[in-house]
């Protein structure tokens, strides 16, 4: 029992280490955010998404699968809608983390991509 007590204070501890601060190098702020995120967030996007869309399609498939029965049918919806609400969730923070670095963290706005010709 004292081991997850002992993981909740290492883990979290981790993040002061010299190598994840950039501690050693006399780096900027931006540096930091910029470690954080290719080494944290970066990998965890798309692992969250795939979550949110296997809850999506979990709930589909027991909806599709329950018949006409009342209870399960409401079970299967309510995944569905949670799955749909952490999706939407993700992509709104996704944009505001966007606008933010973009906002704080570049000289330039971004241009908005040009759409393809046909």
């Amino acid at each position: 029992m004292k081991i997850p007590r002992l993981l909740i204070f290492i883990l979290p501890s981790l993040l002061f280490v010299p190598s994840i601060l950039y501690a050693a190098g006399g780096a900027t702020f931006e540096s930091l955010v910029t470690g954080i995120q290719t080494s944290i967030f970066s990998p965890l996007i798309p692992v969250l998404f795939g979550l949110a869309l296997i809850v999506f399609f979990w709930g589909l498939i027991q909806y599709l699968r329950s018949g006409l029965g009342d209870k399960q049918v409401e079970e299967a919806k309510s995944l569905m809608l949670w799955g749909v609400i952490i999706i939407f969730v993700m992509v709104s923070v996704w944009g505001l983390v966007k606008i933010l670095t973009d906002t704080f963290f570049s000289g330039a706005p971004t241009v908005a991509p040009t759409p393809p010709k046909f």
